[in-house]
């Protein structure tokens, strides 16, 4: 399965320029958008970076709430995780795709943004995509400019997404 989500990706989700955008979904949400110069360390040393707003009530880490959310409205469909970058802006590389597994720590995945951020401080993107492709979780950090997670997929899957973190 790997493979036909990394193929699906490269063939649908990749323009005709060779950049990566999410696309074939009926509605994007924001859920979490703030400014980053650069590195994330340094957003945190200058206070530039700010904390997510939604909340499930639970008193979980946001990043955990943001997962319990997505994982709750799917019904625990089996989605794969996925990780590229735009090169100095230059065309968009999917470097690998992984099954995800809830039961597991995702939050290794983020590490990414910092051990292999997009070369020439281009853009990186990690996603979360449902292996029938009918929804997205996407999480991008573009270094000059801000770090964005949205969810892409139906209508009503992103209406019940967003009430799910009482945001929107």
């Amino acid at each position: 399965m790997n493979s036909e989500i990394e193929t699906w990706i490269q063939s649908t989700q990749f323009d005709a320029d060779g950049y990566f955008t999410p696309t074939g979904f009926d509605r994007t949400e924001t859920l979490y958008e703030t400014p980053v110069e650069w590195s994330f360390v340094l957003a945190l040393i200058d206070g530039t970076g700010k904390a997510a707003s939604f909340s499930d009530g639970t008193g979980r880490s946001q990043y955990q709430q943001l997962i319990s959310a997505v994982r709750s409205a799917t019904n625990n469909q089996q989605a794969y995780w996925f990780y590229g970058y735009d090169p100095d802006n230059a065309l968009s590389v999917l470097s690998w795709v992984r099954k995800n597994n809830y039961e597991y720590a995702t939050e290794w995945n983020l590490n990414n943004f910092e051990t292999s951020p997009a070369p020439e401080g281009g853009v990186s993107w990690l996603g979360l995509v449902a292996s029938n492709k009918q929804w997205m979780l996407l999480l991008e950090h573009n270094p000059c400019n801000e770090f964005k997670i949205t969810f892409h997929g139906t209508d009503e899957l992103c209406a019940l997404v967003t009430h799910l973190l009482n945001c929107g």
